[in-house]
């Protein structure tokens, strides 16, 4: 008898398809829901830059001297609007992971990349950011490796 489908899966480093029983003992299985999960808390910690760049106020530890470029200027806005670009990314790339689309890993890239560019900016202060940019990066690289090496592909 075929044991029933827990949940769909995230296709984080694996196979994709439903989830069985036997795969709950897998660590994999474990970190397919959260790298989807940190990739949505990056996207909206990511909104906090836009917040304190565009001067709709000072999230968190963040303050106006602590902007780079100046909070309200137009380079700031610019630049703004490149930290909600990346946490639109990040929160697509999660919503593609959970929903096991194979267009996951190149909106993760993109966000993982647009994302590393802004904080570069302030990487002092923000050295676990780009940390977990290259999580992303290093999990869509796992993923494309899995998929060749299976010859089959990981997700839809």
């Amino acid at each position: 008898m075929k044991p029933p489908d827990i949940s769909p899966r995230a296709p984080w480093l694996g196979r994709g398809g439903p989830a069985k029983a036997e795969d709950a003992d897998s660590l994999i299985f474990y970190v397919r829901p959260a790298g989807s999960a940190l990739m949505a808390l990056h996207g909206v910690i990511h909104l906090m830059g836009m917040q304190l760049l565009w001067k709709m106020g000072e999230p968190a530890q963040l303050t106006y001297s602590d902007a780079v470029p100046t909070a309200g200027t137009t380079a700031a806005y610019a630049v703004g609007a490149l930290w909600a670009l990346a946490a639109a990314l990040f929160l697509a790339a999660s919503a593609l992971a959970v929903t096991r689309h194979k267009a996951w890993r190149y909106v993760a890239a993109s966000a993982a990349l647009v994302s590393a560019g802004v904080i570069s900016l302030n990487a002092s202060m923000a050295r676990i950011a780009l940390a977990i940019d290259a999580i992303v990066l290093i999990a869509v690289a796992w993923s494309f490796i899995r998929e060749h090496r299976e010859g089959q592909p990981t997700v839809r």
